[in-house]
């Protein structure tokens, strides 16, 4: 990863995040976000850091903080991020169901927010809806968002699959048919590897 690039130090800190590191990847995200004041990808993973790794009162508090937030975000959108670290904080019925109701919106409308969406849902406590939405990410079915067809050159991401709010669904039997739907076992048994969630026990 181009140190000199904040999108890719954004997606080390989400790899990072992912397999559990959260102090390596807080340190990074802190000297990040000091070269590249507001930059979005920065300031995205910082919020999901915060959020998934049991700090939802950080992360509305970053929100709040007018010098960290991107130029271009709206009232709209730090209400939005404050609901969400407030239902995943406190749990209560009103804004657990505003942000996913939020969420439905943004990946029914684009299938490519579902790749953040799912995660949410998951950490919500959501797990029909997370894998509903999986199911058309990557498999185009089910009844979650609109139709999108899958061409031979089409791209899926399967990162956030692996991301810590979806550590608690990953002895549900639909992860693993996930798994072996869309090929990921059948390429880790072809190139004899373990991934790292297995070989960690995570």
């Amino acid at each position: 990863f181009d140190p000199l690039l904040p999108v890719a130090q954004a997606m080390l800190a989400n790899a990072l995040l992912s397999a559990g590191r959260l102090q390596e990847a807080e340190t990074l995200l802190d000297a990040a976000r000091e070269r590249w004041p507001g930059h979005p990808s920065l300031w995205a993973i910082t919020y999901r850091l915060l959020l998934y790794s049991g700090r939802p009162q950080a992360a509305a508090a970053f929100v709040l903080e007018p010098d960290f937030r991107p130029d271009d975000m709206s009232a709209d959108d730090v209400a939005g991020f404050v609901r969400l670290a407030r239902a995943v904080g406190g749990r209560q019925a009103a804004d657990v169901e505003a942000s996913v109701e939020h969420r439905i919106r943004l990946a029914g409308a684009d299938v490519h927010s579902i790749t953040s969406s799912a995660p949410i849902f998951a950490l919500l406590g959501r797990s029909d809806l997370t894998f509903s939405a999986w199911d058309r990410y990557f498999l185009n079915r089910g009844d979650f968002g609109v139709p999108t067809p899958i061409e031979p050159y089409t791209r899926r991401y399967a990162r956030e699959l692996f991301s810590l709010p979806m550590a608690p669904l990953r002895s549900d039997p639909r992860f693993s048919r996930l798994l072996h739907e869309i090929g990921l076992e059948t390429y880790w048994q072809r190139t004899r590897t373990v991934p790292d969630y297995r070989r960690t026990g995570g």
